[in-house]
């Protein structure tokens, strides 16, 4: 009841800041947009073990939320770590796997960590209204971990999805050979999810390989990669909503983001500068690159 509580006053403070004109109404709606989600109760959890003996604790926490058997080490990066377990249905263990992505944020600096939180948020938001989509990653169900000796600021995220085995970046690296066929099929599916969000006024901004993954694949055997393989876009992580301004041109306030080598050349300083661009054509300029790059 407590972290209800807290709850419901940082929303009411976030209304009267946004009533004063204190931020806009982006701001406001990014900051809260995750409670729109579901109307559970119990997704807001504490943490009252410490970092260094609660792991464990924690990992049973989310198995219990998520119906799950175990949670097993996949993959590791710079902000959290990938799980797979087993769907439990009806108090037996299935064959159906199911991908936990668990977010950490006690690492971080105060300064990045409400932008880390918001990106969370936001990425959380996004996919969640475009779950209907056979070409689009579907997250199932999400659990914030707070820790009440850190002033309630959140430990962890821990995110169910669907499990993918393996993405476009993966299979290069390993030497698979992408024939004409193949590529053709991700361009048509892949294409038809970029298509789908722009048609929802959203720009997913980091559009390459690792963000494209493939469904039902046996790694050990990639021959098995056809025109009936199916394709995914993950990550809306950096995916913004998409305002028209004057003229052609389109705004953003900030840097969107990225992956280097998929950028073109108007998200640079030298070719306009950073904020004037249209997202739509940045998304399809990345994959175009995606494309020519497999």
């Amino acid at each position: 009841m407590l972290i209800l509580w807290e709850i419901k006053k940082k929303i009411c403070r976030k209304m009267s800041q946004f009533k004063h004109g204190k931020f806009s109404a982006e701001d406001f709606l990014n900051s809260i947009s995750f409670f729109a989600i579901s109307d559970s109760d119990d997704k807001y959890e504490t943490i009252i073990e410490n970092d260094i003996n609660g792991l464990d604790v924690q990992h049973k926490k989310i198995m219990k939320k998520f119906s799950i058997d175990n949670l097993d080490f996949i993959d590791a990066g710079t902000y959290g770590e990938v799980y797979t377990g087993r769907a439990i249905k009806n108090g037996r263990v299935t064959d159906e796997k199911i991908a936990v992505k668990m977010l950490k944020a006690h690492s971080l600096q105060r300064s990045v960590l409400k932008n880390w939180k918001r990106m969370c948020q936001r990425e959380m938001y996004y996919i969640h209204q475009f779950k209907d989509h056979k070409n689009i990653v579907n997250i199932f169900d999400y659990l914030w971990l707070y820790n009440p000796e850190e002033n309630w600021h959140p430990a962890y995220i821990a995110i169910k999805f669907e499990y993918l085995e393996i993405n476009l970046d993966k299979c290069m690296s390993d030497g698979f050979q992408f024939n004409f066929e193949i590529i053709g099929n991700i361009a048509r599916q892949i294409g038809s999810a970029i298509e789908f969000i722009h048609e929802k006024q959203l720009a997913h901004h980091d559009i390459k390989p690792h963000n494209i993954m493939i469904s039902k694949l046996d790694v050990h055997d990639k021959k098995q990669i056809n025109n009936q393989t199916v394709f995914k876009l993950i990550d809306f992580g950096l995916a913004r909503q998409v305002e028209e301004k004057v003229g052609t041109r389109w705004l953003d306030n900030q840097p969107a983001g990225g992956t280097l080598l998929y950028l073109c050349k108007e998200m640079f300083p030298n070719y306009g500068g950073f904020g004037f661009y249209n997202p739509y054509l940045v998304d399809s300029f990345a994959f175009g690159a995606t494309l020519l790059h497999i």
